[in-house]
């Protein structure tokens, strides 16, 4: 048998819940996390389509956009990459899906109400599971005549619910690293055992492994860098800054020294990172790199990591 895939991995998560034949795993999942007060009765996936080019693109954001059945709409993420949280994005994904429902000339009274879900592998807030709502801050009243903006935030290893809870064992699910787990899983709760069946054909099927291992090469390659990045620029920041301060005999100068020792390091990282990537280092970017802030560099560092390109 393949060896099964990590539900928590985002093409993994977004390949399981947006199959046709998966329906009732994504309705029993948005449950769990939703709470409704009416039942889900239907959902359809408004963004299944995953090309195998995109697998390997890091800019790729792997989330499933949901239409329920009788309006309403939700954008589920899962983050298991524990650097690339941010509020900031979650709130941009949620305006993004919100003001793209109407058409030129549409009445804003067809909106629907857009619930954003992040399912996070880090420990940001210390809540496992936190919703944020748009209300008033002095009596709670929410902004319109429903929550129009609700995102949830579930922090995985930070799993409380009960026992008993849906979404107890939706949360050991996304977290399950081997198949003897899923099996004793499996045996616990009857929806447990179809998602192991919906996982284990996922997981045999050769286009989506595909798409799976590319997915993780480009994971392993960012990580990679990531670290790279980290240790020369902190080795070569903290060495030559010393040693330019130290020669200043000031306290100034050992300020001083940190910072230029900083910038060198973060230097040596950009061109480090630009030579693994294959981006051409000339004499233009030399010049931009020796005349930069170090939020500049920081900045260059950034769009390096997440878009594998120099920003403009």
């Amino acid at each position: 048998m393949a060896a099964l895939f990590h539900p928590k991995v985002d093409i993994a998560f977004k390949m399981l819940f947006s199959e046709p034949d998966n329906e009732r795993l994504l309705i029993s999942l948005l449950t769990a996390v939703l709470r409704p007060r009416q039942p889900i009765l239907g959902v359809t996936v408004l963004n299944r389509e995953l090309l195998p080019e995109q697998a390997g693109d890091r800019a790729l954001f792997v989330d499933l956009l949901v239409r329920l059945e009788g309006g309403g709409r939700v954008n589920v993420e899962m983050q298991c990459d524990p650097r690339g949280h941010s509020e900031k994005r979650w709130l941009f994904q949620w305006a993004r899906v919100l003001g793209s429902q109407l058409e030129r000339g549409q009445p804003h009274t067809e909106l629907e109400r857009v619930i954003g879900i992040v399912f996070l592998d880090a420990r940001i807030s210390g809540r496992f599971h936190a919703i944020y709502a748009l209300r008033e801050v002095h009596d709670h009243t929410p902004f319109g005549d429903e929550e129009l903006l609700e995102i949830h935030l579930l922090e995985l290893p930070l799993l409380d619910a009960a026992p008993d809870d849906l979404l107890h064992y939706w949360v050991r699910f996304l977290r399950t690293v081997d198949a003897g787990e899923l099996e004793s899983l499996a045996k616990e709760h009857p929806i447990m055992a179809e998602a192991k069946e919906a996982l284990e054909r996922l997981s045999a099927d050769p286009a989506a492994r595909a798409l799976y291992e590319a997915r993780l090469k480009q994971r392993l390659f960012l990580e990679t860098v990531h670290e790279t990045v980290r240790a020369e620029g902190r080795a070569e920041g903290l060495t030559q800054g010393l040693a330019e301060g130290m020669a200043k005999g000031r306290v100034e100068g050992l300020d001083q020294g940190l910072a230029v020792g900083l910038a060198k390091g973060r230097v040596e990282a950009i061109l480090g990172v630009c030579e693994l990537l294959a981006i051409p280092v000339d004499d233009q970017l030399h010049a931009r790199l020796a005349r930069a802030e170090l939020t500049e560099l920081d900045t260059i560092l950034t769009s390096l990591r997440t878009t594998r390109a120099l920003p403009g």
